[in-house]
């Protein structure tokens, strides 16, 4: 597959007013989706990659998903170090939404240009203070929680500076995309409340329905003493 390379008139890109949702799926729930949504193409925008290997192949992708959640059934430490190149990574249906900048004969950069779906490793934390959970906060506490995917409302033209609502702006191909994920999503998955002691915690994560039988197993929940109500 090949990107478009820099434009010199290429600007920033500037997007607002995410739509956002952190879910748990199980391995088969997280390959369902993908086997669901194809075909589309995954990359990586966070780091400098390698020319020839520059889309992420869905398999690899599905592997690592497939190596962390195992890992999270048996108990075991998580290392997010080993996931976090993956995992920060965009999906797209059209590579007209992004391109590329040279580094070297073998090094590029990839930017994006116009909407995609963005992930990131998902993450919470529990306040003892408060007695609340906090989605999307980082640090030494945290708490595990799959993948967050993301997707702009508003979009800001580098040129004109205009600014519209990208689900009104039919050129960009991947907001069909993304309300197909969340269509699979809601689906596959419930919403979660968190118990400790006798306190019931509700939160805007969510989980795929055929992780719940395994979700006790969960090393970071247990370290917390933390349950999912099921």
């Amino acid at each position: 597959m090949t990107l478009p390379l820099a434009s010199v008139k290429e600007g920033p890109y500037l997007v607002s007013r995410w739509l956002k949702i952190q879910v748990l799926l199980d391995a088969s729930e997280l390959q369902a989706l993908m086997t669901e949504l194809s075909p589309f193409s995954i990359f990586c925008v966070s780091s400098v990659v390698d020319k020839s290997s520059a889309g992420v192949l869905h398999q690899l992708f599905y592997e690592s998903y497939l190596s962390y959640i195992t890992a999270l059934k048996r108990g075991e430490a998580i290392d997010e170090q080993e996931t976090q190149h993956l995992f920060s990574s965009v999906w797209t249906r059209t590579l007209d939404s992004l391109y590329t900048q040279e580094i070297n004969e073998e090094k590029l950069i990839i930017r994006i240009k116009e909407p995609v779906i963005q992930l990131r490793p998902a993450s919470f934390v529990f306040s003892s203070l408060d007695q609340k959970i906090y989605p999307m906060v980082k640090g030494k506490q945290s708490i595990s929680w799959g993948l967050e995917f993301s997707y702009p409302h508003l979009y800001q033209d580098p040129h004109t500076k205009d600014v519209c609502s990208v689900a009104k702006e039919k050129r960009f191909v991947n907001t069909a995309f993304f309300r197909q994920l969340m269509r699979f999503l809601r689906k596959a998955s419930l919403p979660v409340t968190f118990i400790k002691d006798d306190l019931s915690l509700t939160t805007s994560l969510r989980i795929g329905k055929k992780m719940i039988p395994d979700i006790m197993h969960h090393p970071q929940l247990l370290k917390h003493h933390l349950s999912v109500k099921e």
